[in-house]
């Protein structure tokens, strides 16, 4: 006897829910639709937009991606309950084989239809493209990030395929989860030979006793990982430090299931909940996604608090949220139904987040204006979304009589054949790196040069340099060697007082007179190495040591080795906060303490123009360090995140680095007119 009617629904991407929980041969159904379950996915996908679109604002975003994977582990486990309930058994294959088509589809198209944009925009965004499109369409980006080495916020260049990695870990979780319920299905039935309903009472309590077993190993693995100095950006990919919100879903799926083993034939289980109730738990809901919101809003990736409690937080209240949104789907009346924007937003919610990123960095590396950036991208994706869902999701495209299914076939073979082109033309490094290796080269010969001609003013021998160096070798042994000859006494040379040189700069007007600078020595990070070249034209007699990666503490360590071997000039001039560190003014300030009377400290201004962690952080070291000249008498600002600010499109496509030669005497002159306000 069936009490409550069913009527299911798939979300192409998503998962398959239903709606209501009734009642069949005594045996408790919960094939359901929670009806507000739709709002928590939109609220997740919200957070995440604005992480990575509106940084300032959402520095903790990140944690939509908790809410995505508390709600896939929620309807993963209902899915896997609907089944051994309705078939007494689970077949691990299908379940495998329908979770990754559901990813693996919409991924495809993403990667066909995203892949040729790259043509449009500088080859340095192809970079890698071949491993990182292959990590993508395997679903192992997570992993391909953790042993790549690479950084969650802070990279040279952002990989387009980047934000897969949450699919990876979903669909890890995905075989991880499906294998550990096929285990306990076999068991149950192992162990258990009597009532059906017996038997799924045992699988409920062993897959809820298993999913806070699960949460408690995940997260105790994360801590330990952060405890022990395992960089946070391997622990975030690793898909083992991040299972417990999945588990906090299948708790909350199994905390449902478990409401009711068995229901009464004689009245339903669905029931109108009183007005008082339903207040209150809307505002519990209120509360708990203010909660998420605070958090998001006010605390960043590398916060300790965010890998101490954020993610915990954020996994257990949306399992609140959960269990809340399923209270409401069986109190509210059958008439209240969702809203359709939320349902046509969550509905392209997988496609959404598979095109906002793509079309973010694409856009970020033709237009400079930020906010210009964020708009464009949200508008594309929401159009393209829309197309696919509606177009492309939701309807059998390539049957034989749709015109639509052949658009979309030639588009795939048109894409495909431009995305191989722009995979062909992606070079192996970067143009910034390339600057760089062709700087730290003249750097050496600078020296080697350098080392030559004072080897050769300190009276040391003569090298003479034959014309006969190119004869063959049988040719050189066949010459007649010189006979020996006496050794005859040399005379030292008599020292004559050389002529007085002209001074060049006589008869040039005193304003005219260009500065030299002999006593000069620059230290610095990669955007200073981007400069070296037009900076060793500009001042000949300095000293430049620029290093890639270089950070502040660094710099400090550096700093402080060359003042104690009286390496360090008069003047010293300091090019540091590119590579941000929340510790920036304590580490600033030891670098004023370490310098000595008479000496000058210059101190260039960093820049970075992206909208993300490292961009905040150097913001705030640039209006840190404007402060100090009021302070430090002998520091002066060389104000580079000034300079640079209206002629950005002087940049690299990162934003940050030097592009060209008119990029590298930009940064050269802002540094020689901070020396120049030293000496006023």
């Amino acid at each position: 006897m069936q009490m409550y009617k069913i009527v299911s629904r798939t979300e192409p991407g998503g998962e398959t829910y239903s709606i209501g929980i009734g009642c069949t041969k005594g045996i408790l159904v919960i094939h359901m639709q929670i009806k507000w379950l739709d709002g928590v996915r939109v609220y997740g996908l919200f957070l995440v937009l604005g992480y990575h679109l509106f940084y300032r604002w959402f520095p903790g975003g990140f944690l939509g991606v908790d809410i995505f994977f508390t709600i896939s582990g929620f309807l993963i486990t209902v899915n896997i309950i609907e089944e051994i309930q309705k078939k007494n058994n689970f077949s691990l294959h299908k379940f495998l084989k329908r979770r990754f088509l559901r990813i693996m589809v919409p991924l495809f198209y993403a990667v066909i239809f995203t892949l040729p944009l790259l043509i449009l925009v500088p080859p340095d965004i192809s970079v890698g493209i071949a491993k990182q499109t292959i990590a993508t369409l395997t679903l192992t980006t997570n992993w391909f990030e953790i042993f790549s080495g690479n950084s969650y916020e802070s990279r040279l260049i952002p990989s387009i395929y980047l934000h897969t990695w949450s699919l990876a870990v979903s669909m890890q979780f995905y075989i991880i989860w499906g294998i550990i319920c096929a285990f306990v299905m076999r068991l149950m039935k192992f162990i258990i030979s009597a009532k059906l309903s017996e038997r799924f009472a045992f699988f409920k309590w062993a897959i809820l006793i298993i999913s806070v077993i699960s949460a408690l190993m995940s997260f105790l693995y994360m801590q330990f990982l952060f405890t022990n100095g395992v960089m946070t950006d391997t622990i975030y990919f690793n898909t083992f430090a991040r299972f417990f919100p999945f588990a906090f879903g299948s708790m909350a799926a199994a905390v449902i299931a478990l409401r009711s083993s068995a229901c009464n034939n004689k009245r339903t289980i669905r029931n109108t909940g009183n007005k008082a109730s339903i207040i209150a738990v809307i505002c519990i809901c209120v509360i708990s996604a203010s909660v998420i919101l605070y958090g998001a809003t006010q605390y960043a990736f590398s916060d300790a608090l965010m890998h101490r409690y954020g993610f915990l937080f954020a996994a257990l209240l949306t399992a609140v949220l959960i269990l809340l949104t399923n209270y409401l789907s069986r109190a509210t009346p059958l008439y209240i139904k969702e809203p359709r924007p939320i349902k046509a937003l969550a509905g392209m919610s997988f496609n959404i987040y598979l095109y906002h990123w793509p079309f973010y960095i694409i856009f970020s590396a033709l237009i400079f204006e930020h906010m210009q950036v964020a708009v464009l991208t949200l508008a594309v994706t929401l159009f393209f979304s829309a197309l696919m869902y509606y177009r492309v999701d939701k309807v059998k495209i390539f049957e034989r009589k749709n015109i639509l299914g052949k658009f979309v076939a030639g588009a795939v073979i048109i894409s495909m054949v431009l995305g191989g082109t722009a995979v062909y033309r992606a070079p192996a490094i970067t143009s910034i790196e390339a600057d760089f290796i062709a700087n730290y080269v003249n750097h050496d010969v600078e020296h080697v040069f350098y080392m030559t001609q004072k080897l050769l003013s300190d009276n040391a021998p003569s090298i003479i340099v034959s014309s006969e160096v190119d004869i063959g070798i049988e040719e050189a042994a066949a010459k007649e060697l010189p006979k020996e000859q006496p050794l005859k006494k040399v005379e030292p040379p008599i020292e004559e007082t050389p002529p007085d040189k002209p001074d060049p700069t006589e008869g040039i007007p005193l304003d005219d007179v260009p500065y030299t600078y002999d006593n000069i020595t620059i230290i610095g990070d990669s955007v200073l190495l981007g400069a070296q070249s037009a900076i060793m034209e500009l001042l000949p007699n300095s000293t430049v040591n620029a290093s890639i990666g270089r950070s502040v503490k660094d710099g400090l360590a550096l700093l402080i080795e060359m003042q104690e071997l009286n390496e360090l000039g008069e003047y010293i001039v300091v090019a540091f906060g590119t590579n941000g560190t929340k510790h920036y003014e304590s580490l600033f300030t030891k670098m004023i303490e370490a310098v000595n009377p008479g000496q000058k400290l210059i101190l260039v201004t960093p820049f970075d123009g992206r909208d993300n962690a490292n961009a905040q952080e150097t913001k705030e070291i640039t209006a840190w360090m404007r402060t100090l000249p009021e302070i430090y008498d002998f520091i002066t600002i060389a104000d580079w995140s000034e300079t640079i600010g209206s002629q950005v499109k002087l940049l690299a496509v990162d934003k940050v680095h030097l592009r060209g030669q008119d990029a590298a005497n930009l940064y050269a002159d802002c540094i020689m007119a901070a020396l120049e306000n030293a000496d006023t």
